[in-house]
């Protein structure tokens, strides 16, 4: 994994009662591997909250925004599908680093700039 930009932010380290947030996007074809990369993450924190977002429909973002609203960091794993897809997490990537919990964001797949 190569860091882009670090504020300061990593090493992330939450305190066990602490929730880390966790939101993937991903094409109905990969929830497998969205979940085993939850499951990853909250076996290194248990209390992650996970957001599957298969669909990026205004209303799962706004779901998921407010499943996140007591998150002490959001990890948010980007992905590429569809036409519209970009342009959709971009919106919620607003939404969610106007918050106030910091935000890293992950390309898992077909990096885009």
């Amino acid at each position: 994994m190569t860091v882009v930009r670090n504020d300061g932010t990593l090493p992330l380290r939450l305190a066990p009662d602490q929730t880390l947030g966790l939101v993937v996007f991903h094409s109905p074809r990969f929830g497998d591997e969205a979940a085993r990369f939850a499951a990853e993450i909250a076996r290194r924190h248990p209390r992650t909250e996970f957001v599957d977002i298969a669909s990026v429909a205004p209303s799962a973002a706004a779901a998921a925004l407010e499943r996140l609203r007591g998150a002490a960091a959001v990890v948010v794993g980007t992905y590429q599908f569809g036409p519209t897809s970009l342009d959709a997490q971009a919106r919620f990537l607003s939404a969610l680093t106007a918050g106030r919990a910091p935000v890293l964001t992950v390309s898992l797949m077909n990096p885009t700039t």
